[in-house]
């Protein structure tokens, strides 16, 4: 299964994931007999979106119409129709679906509400987490994060090239 998971995020060929198992394995995993033991494990399908073969873009939004590659002009489809790349993309509320169906995760994912109804977050004027921050308190003014199980996400993008020359990143 963790090279079930590497291959997905590697965008490995099927053909590798093969060679790779029978080299270092002494009984023999299809990817066909991996992919059915994880859709056992986890009660979650993915949602397969085209992509550029050489990963420049999904083909979905702006683009789900489109022939060919934007960036590098690679066709989407091959000759008999079928897309030549896919990618599995998992719904992020599916997958806190499933997190929320284990009773230690669940605890976990309540840590926001837990912080902000704490005597100290209450008390306290100290800075000691994201949820103290200005941008925490107008998005619960304006509503949000009424529920205990609400979550907060944030992102975080590290060596993302802003220029085509890819001399410089932030």
């Amino acid at each position: 299964l963790r090279l079930l998971e590497i291959k997905a995020h590697s965008n490995m060929p099927n053909s590798m994931y093969n060679e790779i198992i029978e080299a270092f394995s002494e009984q023999h995993v299809s990817l066909y007999r991996a992919t059915k033991r994880l859709s056992s494990l986890v009660s979650i399908d993915p949602v397969w979106i085209d992509c550029c073969v050489k990963s420049c873009c999904a083909f979905t939004g702006k683009l789900e119409n489109l022939q060919e590659c934007p960036t590098c002009g690679e066709k989407r489809y091959r000759g008999n129709s079928k897309s030549r790349k896919k990618m599995a993309f998992f719904p992020l509320k599916n997958r806190f679906i499933i997190q929320y169906q284990n009773p230690t995760r669940s605890l976990e994912l309540q840590y926001r509400n837990n912080y902000t109804t704490s005597q100290k977050y209450l008390q306290d004027e100290s800075y000691g987490d994201i949820f103290d921050g200005k941008r925490y308190q107008e998005l619960v003014e304006e509503g949000h994060f009424t529920d205990y199980r609400d979550i907060a996400l944030t992102a975080s993008l590290d060596g993302y090239n802003i220029f085509k020359q890819k001399t410089d990143d932030c």
